[in-house]
């Protein structure tokens, strides 16, 4: 069954809760880096607020037994977002839109193993 988030839902949790939960997966972090993972998977959707602005969501998740978040943002630019995210090792599982030689070079530079689909650049 396919459901629609509204976009007040959406527009509520960036305005009012986007720092906290970044601050909840800061916190855990630590805790976070201490369980055992196969690998990391990167993923962004984009989505418009209600001036019709496009926001980009970035999450960072951990593969293992589960899905474990480390580290989600609301930010435009996915070489921020790489370099914010944290060190890990093993691979790093992302699509096209992360084929760019800064992204790969933090994600080099933090441990991981880029596995990226090139895109025709």
């Amino acid at each position: 069954m396919k459901r629609r988030i509204p976009k007040s839902t959406l527009n509520y949790w960036e305005i009012k809760h986007s720092d906290l939960v970044k601050e909840v997966l800061r916190a855990l972090n630590p805790l976070l880096e201490q369980i055992d993972y196969l690998y990391t998977f990167l993923d962004s959707t984009k989505f418009p607020n209600w001036h019709k602005d496009l926001n980009e969501f970035f999450v960072c998740v951990r593969f293992g037994e589960t899905l474990i978040p480390v580290y989600v943002d609301l930010i435009s630019s996915k070489v921020e977002f790489a370099a914010r995210t944290p060190e890990g090792r093993g691979f790093a599982l992302a699509d096209g839109a992360f084929d760019a030689k800064k992204v790969l070079n933090e994600l080099v530079g933090k441990g991981y193993v880029s596995i990226v689909k090139p895109t025709k650049r």
